[in-house]
């Protein structure tokens, strides 16, 4: 191959990962609106299963559309003896890390106080995956507002404020006075007999997360971050 025709190639190369890497930081962000939006419906009942899954769709596209921009393989592949054996799923496309692998790796552009938070968030998930959720949507909805702060940061820290959501979303409405003190059975973590368990095991996992952070971190993480 000639000199141009390797040029050439480099420049396909690049405008290659470019366009991937705007594609997942495009899909990153809609899913990031969808997400608040679902949540903020006040005909939603499924908003809480409907944000985290949306979030962590989120979150895993805005850290891929990073790795693919600083040159990092996001796909799983065993080490051959001359290259790499990528993973494939049943219909052989490639098997690309998910947000726990993700928030793992060395490279991570994440401080320890958000990767707490979308842990705790990945666990919750799992906690609710088959079962009711009734309960959690207030009782957690400080780490909910963390998660999208903290995304809002992330965003415009490693790829510029022109991918803002801040002027994007505007500010909720509400019909309840928000300097009421909710009724007993509305107050956040009160939960149907039926669904203790759910709330019992989401509180642990909290706590359990709450924990692991630094001192440092603490303070945040009591308030969602």
């Amino acid at each position: 191959m000639t000199v141009s025709g390797r040029d050439a190639a480099l420049q396909m190369t690049r405008r290659r990962v470019g366009s991937i890497q705007t594609e997942l930081l495009a899909k990153s962000r809609e899913a990031a609106l969808n997400a608040v939006q679902s949540f903020n419906n006040p005909l939603t009942t499924f908003r809480t299963e409907t944000f985290i899954v949306l979030m962590i769709i989120t979150w895993t596209y805005l850290l891929h559309a990073h790795y693919r921009r600083i040159g990092t393989d996001y796909r799983y592949y065993d080490r051959g003896p001359k290259r790499k054996r990528y993973h494939r799923t049943k219909s052989g496309a490639h098997k690309y890390w998910e947000l726990e692998r993700c928030l793992n790796e060395v490279h991570c552009p994440l401080d320890p106080a958000t990767k707490s938070n979308l842990r705790f968030l990945i666990g919750l998930r799992h906690e609710i995956e088959h079962h009711q959720s009734t309960g959690v949507d207030e009782q957690f909805a400080g780490r909910y507002l963390a998660c999208c702060l903290n995304y809002e940061r992330t965003v415009t820290e490693l790829f510029g404020e022109k991918h803002s959501l801040g002027t994007v979303m505007s500010f909720a409405l509400q019909f309840r006075n928000l300097g009421e003190v909710p009724r007993a059975e509305e107050a956040p973590g009160a939960c149907q007999p039926a669904w203790r368990s759910t709330c019992r095991n989401s509180t642990s996992l909290c706590q359990r997360k709450s924990s692991s952070l630094p001192t440092s971190h603490t303070a945040c993480c009591s308030c969602g971050s």
